[in-house]
């Protein structure tokens, strides 16, 4: 289904900043739809081993940027592990429940933190890399944070939440706008090309967002003192318009496949990533749209919920993690399961193709990391 954009209503807010001084280890085609069965021949155990044993769930796991050390979020802890000797060489505890995501600055010289605390708020947090020292804090949702993006600008984040509310957050203005278009939670964020942005949320929707010029403080402030009232509680000010909503998943999108860091010459020139991105639902698809063309081009249909997902060297091929402990390889080239392995009961809650490019890490929610020959 598609619809046209509604009016949005977006809301000026004040962003609460804490700078620390830390020190480490501390924080206070046409549309193809057909379903595809699993293959008969599924693969259970040959290429897995156990690498270690976590407190709690693996959230999420990054690699370093020279590729030596792989970073796992842990609960409300980070810990970064050498690669591929795996020791814990470094970790610190986060002041919040539950970190969700990671994401290294343009420079490579930061490593920041997404997450908080359930009903309560959302934090990104900026830590220096290697050394895990505390910057600062970004309190800007009112529950936790399950996704967020940097802005091509260097200043911007761009920060989904459990709330509901997708927030750009100006590093250098201190000052965010926010929109409120989705109904449940928003999952995750992606950046299509230079101008688009995707969102998709547990409303069942995925939406595509053009970028416009963004409202400075300065015009904040000048509409601030136009107004009758002391303060302006809704206007347009979110730096992106909505172009379309796309409504084929028929139950709660749970995210997106990050792309960011696919390396693009392996995909060859057959593909326009600028215009490409891939979902996992609770409706047991994985899906393949042209989101700023409004299309979605094929999916594949799994034996259980999917709840993470990366892309693999060759062309469109993906490993998908799912809540009964399966990781699928897929192909959305042609719609097919390649082959399956169970690596136990636990949800696999993050997967990481390693370093190596020759195995992929997994994460449980019982906090186990396993390595999967592929």
């Amino acid at each position: 289904m598609l619809r046209t954009a509604e009016p949005m209503i977006v809301v000026y807010r004040v962003v609460a900043w804490a700078m620390f001084a830390t020190g480490a280890g501390c924080l206070v085609a046409p549309c193809n739809t057909q379903d595809v069965q699993e293959p008969a021949d599924t693969k259970k155990h040959d290429n897995i081993e156990r690498l270690m044993q976590l407190h709690s769930s693996i959230n999420a796991m990054l690699r370093s940027p020279d590729g030596d050390a792989i970073v796992v979020a842990c609960q409300d802890q980070v810990h970064v592990f050498d690669w591929p000797e795996l020791n814990d060489i470094r970790s610190v505890q986060v002041d919040f429940d539950h970190v969700n995501c990671l994401r290294y600055s343009a420079s490579g010289d930061r490593l920041w933190v997404g997450g908080g605390n359930p009903g309560d708020r959302g934090e990104i947090l900026e830590l220096t890399w290697p050394d895990l020292m505390a910057q600062r804090r970004v309190r800007v949702h009112d529950d936790f944070v399950w996704s967020f993006l940097f802005g091509s600008d260097g200043r911007t984040i761009v920060s989904a939440g459990h709330d509901s509310v997708i927030i750009q957050t100006d590093l250098l203005e201190q000052h965010s706008v926010e929109c409120r278009e989705h109904t449940s939670p928003v999952r995750a964020l992606q950046f299509t090309g230079q101008s688009h942005l995707v969102s998709v949320s547990e409303d069942h929707s995925l939406r595509v967002w053009r970028k416009t010029e963004p409202l400075t403080k300065e015009s904040v402030e000048e509409l601030q003192q136009e107004s009758s009232a002391n303060t302006i509680d809704t206007f347009h000010s979110f730096p992106f318009e909505m172009m379309r909503t796309l409504e084929q998943h028929s139950d709660k999108v749970l995210g997106l496949i990050d792309i960011s860091g696919l390396n693009r010459e392996s995909w060859g020139n057959d593909f326009d990533l600028a215009d490409a991105c891939f979902t996992f639902s609770a409706d047991r698809t994985v899906r393949y749209w042209k989101p700023v063309s409004g299309r979605m081009v094929r999916f594949v249909r799994l034996s259980a919920t999917p709840l993470c997902g990366i892309p693999l060297v060759e062309p469109l091929h993906f490993a998908i993690g799912d809540d009964q402990g399966w990781v699928h390889v897929i192909d959305l080239k042609t719609s097919r399961v390649l082959n399956r392995q169970h690596i136990g009961k636990p949800p696999i809650e993050s997967l990481l193709l390693a370093p190596d490019s020759r195995s992929i890490l997994i994460g449980t929610q019982q906090g186990t990391i396993l390595r999967m020959k592929h």
